[in-house]
């Protein structure tokens, strides 16, 4: 994944070139390519290595970029990264496209603060096409045949390794600024350990071990409409107008502008990852899975906006000293959850803020910026939650349930449906263990459960779960909670003879 973004990231710096000359590569335009890269990177500093060197060679262009010195101007916020050259080769294709190919990286060290981390590649290969139209990488393959890397802090250490890992993604145009990409990845044999250390409010003076294996990995992602051009352009701005706040105090017009003209940055984000094989290892015990499943969907910066997410876990299985035996069969061995919103104003509630951070337009209250945000983000005053169909299951029981709800303020209006099968089993295997206090407030619980239920088809039993915006909560009809206020009468017009006079005074 590193990889992949190290590529896409470099490809989108080439957002300048133009068409060049035939290969072989020259001086000239090698010296052209140096001073559009240190657009994006700053320049050099005085008797400093450079942050990017351009080569002309036969066929191409070779590229190097030390990381160390583009991260040098954040050492004093304790970054230092060493040591870094990341090259890559440019050849221009003759449709004016650019490859990029033959890229090295680096073994590098990284250190932010106490935290210190070193990343290791192993047969690195890849090949992109760069569009200077579009200003995006439409093609491009990386893999890696084994990446590794360590870490320390002064909260403990970790090691993680994986295997065979590929990136693919695309790209094509989806305006005139704007491009839509697609990406996969996947790798295999993940290995992570590690030691931390015993919070220091519970005691402190020893070690916690923790390990995670994972079999197989993949993942798909797709950015719709991402706003590329404005983007790097403000990216651009800031290298040359620098981040100090007298920097940005100065440049806050330029800035406001190139921001503006980035909404809504991207129009959708969606994705999901899958792992394969997993396996937990913990102090007390163990925890494993045949698959384990993530999906995501958000809205940019537009009206309406909402998003979502969705997580799948199949074959759970949770071993430990601390668990009593009668709660292993009630864990899950199958879950599926997922809820999607909607009713924001993304779009509104960006451009507020973009007024509430220019000192010409942020008014004298900042405490106000958090309800003017409110406000904008949702302009009617609610939101939509959708629960997507879901499923609990173990081998006891199986619950599924669905439903929507609109929430405001001070209310809560729809309904959430739950059926459940193996309620019965599930009351007995609590009731067998006798004196533990959970497993008594537990069934306190279900026993109120199975008083509301109404018989479903198959000997299912099902609860529907009415928020009314009154405040009360009705469960199959029956109340549960009472209204948390009384509800005003609408008011009758009763001026039959047109006077104005329907008992009250009339309105002028």
């Amino acid at each position: 994944m590193i990889a992949k973004r190290t590529t896409l990231a470099f490809g989108l710096v080439l957002a300048g070139l133009m068409p060049v000359r035939a290969e072989p590569g020259s001086a000239e335009e090698a010296t052209r390519l140096t001073q559009l890269f240190e657009s994006y990177v700053g320049a050099n500093a005085a008797g400093a290595p450079p942050k990017v060197a351009v080569a002309a060679e036969a066929d191409g262009y070779r590229v190097t970029v030390n990381l160390e010195q583009i991260a040098a101007p954040l050492a004093v916020h304790g970054l230092k990264v060493e040591p870094a050259p990341f090259s890559i080769r440019i050849a221009r294709t003759p449709d004016g496209l650019w490859r990029l190919f033959d890229a090295t990286f680096p073994t590098f060290d990284a250190t932010l603060a106490d935290s210190r981390s070193r990343w290791s590649f192993t047969k690195p290969s890849g090949e992109s096409l760069f569009d200077p139209a579009l200003g995006a990488v439409t093609r491009s393959t990386v893999t890696i045949g084994r990446i590794e890397s360590e870490s320390q802090d002064k909260d403990g250490q970790s090691r993680a390794s994986y295997s065979d890992y590929e990136a693919v993604s695309t790209a094509v145009a989806a305006g005139p600024d704007a491009v839509t990409l697609q990406g996969r990845d996947r790798f295999r044999d993940l290995s992570q350990s590690m030691r931390l250390a015993w919070p220091s409010e519970l005691g402190g003076g020893s070690t916690i071990e923790l390990g995670v294996t994972v079999a197989s990995q993949r993942s798909e992602a797709t950015i719709e409409a991402l706003k590329v051009k404005p983007l790097l352009g403000i990216w651009r701005l800031l290298v040359a107008k620098g981040v100090t706040p007298e920097a940005l105090t100065a440049a806050k017009d330029d800035l406001r502008k190139a921001v503006t003209e980035s909404l809504p940055v991207f129009q959708r984000i969606g994705g999901n990852s899958q792992f394969d094989g997993v396996a937990l290892q913990f102090p007390s015990g163990s925890a494993s899975m045949s698959k384990l499943q993530f999906g995501i969907d958000l809205n940019g910066l537009v009206k309406p906006a909402g998003g979502g997410m969705t997580l799948q876990a199949t074959d759970l299985m949770v071993k430990s000293t601390v668990i009593p035996t009668w709660v292993e069969p009630l864990i899950p061995g199958m879950i599926d959850i997922g809820f999607n919103t909607g009713g924001f104003d993304f779009d509104g509630a960006a451009r507020a803020l973009i007024d509430l951070v220019d000192p010409a337009t942020a008014g004298d209250d900042q405490d106000l910026i958090p309800s003017i945000l409110a406000e904008k983000i949702m302009p009617d005053g609610r939101f939509t939650v959708t629960l997507t169909p879901g499923r609990l299951r173990s081998s006891l029981y199986e619950v599924a349930w669905d439903g929507g709800l609109e929430v405001a303020a001070e209310r809560v209006d729809g309904t959430i449906t739950v059926r459940a099968i193996g309620l019965d089993k599930t009351i007995a295997a609590l009731g067998a263990a006798k004196g533990d206090k959970i497993a008594a407030g537990a069934l306190v619980g279900l026993y109120g459960a199975q008083a509301l239920a109404a018989p479903d088809t198959d000997g299912a039993l099902k609860w529907v779960v009415r928020f009314k915006p009154d405040g009360s909560i009705l469960v199959n009809d029956n109340v549960v909670q009472k209204p948390t206020e009384e509800a005003v009468p609408e008011e009758k017009d009763d001026d039959a003879d047109g006077d104005g006079q329907d008992g009250k005074a009339a309105k002028p």
